[in-house]
């Protein structure tokens, strides 16, 4: 009871409380980026035992922008050689006001363990063509052949 006084209080303030993550999932290659420390991206791999699940997560808009989701992961292992082609490097170009484009690399670090991410991006996730926006409706054709998806988002 005072928790929901509580949050009454903080809601007519203006004040949200944090999200709880909704969705977990498991990750093959957890990655944090080197120019963000609060950005992280996951490749979540589609096999048999895990298929239906995820397709059932996106279409009741599990994945949607701003929800929220827990990743867990143990950085890129067993197969190391995801880590240089998943997590690898963040390239940044800025321009001065001279006109002239700065570009900076960042090395990407695996990451062990669990975080909860506000989704800020997806891939791999193959939408119907013809849907209306704001709607998911899965291309099942399509989502046969896929073998992972990506998940990225901030921190929590």
């Amino acid at each position: 009871m005072r928790f929901l006084v509580l949050a009454s209080a903080l809601a007519l303030a203006g004040i949200a409380l944090p999200a709880s993550a909704q969705t977990e999932i498991k990750s093959t290659c957890f990655c944090q980026l080197g120019n963000d420390p609060k950005q992280f991206t996951a490749e979540v791999a589609v096999t048999d035992g895990n298929r239906a699940a995820l397709a059932r997560m996106m279409t009741a808009g599990d994945f949607d922008l701003r929800k929220t989701v827990k990743v867990t992961g143990d950085g890129c292992a067993p197969a190391e050689w995801r880590r240089n082609r998943l997590c690898g490097s963040t390239s940044v170009t800025t321009t001065k006001p001279d006109g002239t484009r700065d570009s900076k690399s960042f090395d990407n670090t695996p990451v062990s363990g669990t975080k909860t991410l506000r989704i800020t991006n997806t891939g791999n996730m193959p939408r119907k063509s013809g849907t209306p926006s704001g709607q998911f409706v899965l291309d099942e054709d399509r989502w046969a052949k896929v073998q992972m998806i990506l998940v990225g988002g901030r921190e929590e």
